[in-house]
């Protein structure tokens, strides 16, 4: 199965909760998938293609708070559709603005909803009202959604959570010997 992945700023080694849960997932889901992770330029301090056969494309983007993230998601979302993959992975509600592009070309789209990101002090009211309007536009194109708290699912009607999976953020194993 042929997985594009949207979302993160980037891994491995880029800071921030999304880009280390993507950095433990995709390595475990790549042994049977073709994964195809999205990163953002300005975020990447590596110049590799590949990790852990994971393919990494690097799409431009902005430092511009509020405008990287939507500008970032757009660029991937049209280069998912020329890839044809299986399945879209959007790590949370916010990339999922450009999901109906991908419900036009027949892509499936699998949404983690990692937080209710217009509950964030940082952003103000025009943003917190399109991050609310990402919202709607997530939950109702996701084929299936990822909770990684039961808390947040359960606020949804059933509609959603008839979809809905409730997946915990795991903790990295640890050797023993260390």
């Amino acid at each position: 199965m042929k997985i594009c992945v949207i979302g993160t700023r980037g891994f491995p080694n880029i800071q921030g909760g999304v880009e280390k849960h993507c950095e433990a997932l995709y390595p475990l889901l790549a042994k049977n998938n073709e994964i195809v992770a999205f990163r953002r330029k300005p975020y990447v301090t590596d110049k590799v293609t590949s990790y852990r056969n994971i393919r990494f494309i690097d799409l431009p983007s902005t430092k511009v708070k509020g405008f990287e993230a939507v500008f970032h998601s757009l660029l991937a979302t049209v280069y998912a559709v020329f890839l044809r993959p299986d399945v879209v992975h959007i790590h949370n509600i916010g990339p999922a603005l450009f999901a109906p592009i991908l419900k036009a070309f027949g892509i499936k789209m699998v949404l983690t909803y990692h937080s209710a990101n217009y509950e964030h002090e940082k952003w103000g009211w025009f943003s917190r009202h399109l991050l609310m309007m990402c919202e709607k536009i997530a939950l109702g194109c996701a084929d299936s959604i990822i909770f990684v708290n039961k808390f947040q699912m359960e606020k949804f009607c059933e509609k959603i959570r008839r979809k809905s999976y409730y997946v915990p953020n795991g903790i990295p194993r640890r050797n023993n010997r260390e």
